[in-house]
């Protein structure tokens, strides 16, 4: 994403970005719901990992060893939030 300004990331553009893509319900997004409760599974993990890349313009693949479907949302959000330049939230 070279060239690109990395905008910030919050909770809510997670949850935005698994209600779109993943057609998960509001209702179930919980901070202590796994990701595997959510539906996702690690290629599902990579595309939400992808397509936040795409959104923030931050590069998060090399960083994402951290997570796994067994994460929870809110381990998901921190982790994300720390792998981003300045930590934007």
């Amino acid at each position: 994403m070279a060239g690109q300004a990395v905008q910030e990331f919050d909770e809510a553009a997670l949850r935005d970005l698994l209600r779109e893509f993943f057609d998960v319900a509001e209702e179930d997004l919980d901070p202590a719901a796994t990701l595997d409760d959510l539906g996702l599974d690690s290629l599902g993990l990579m595309e939400v990992v992808v397509a936040l890349e795409d959104r923030t313009g931050a590069e998060l693949v090399g960083e994402m060893e951290a997570l796994s479907p067994s994460s929870t949302l809110a381990e998901a959000t921190e982790f994300i939030r720390s792998a981003m330049p300045n930590g934007s939230c």
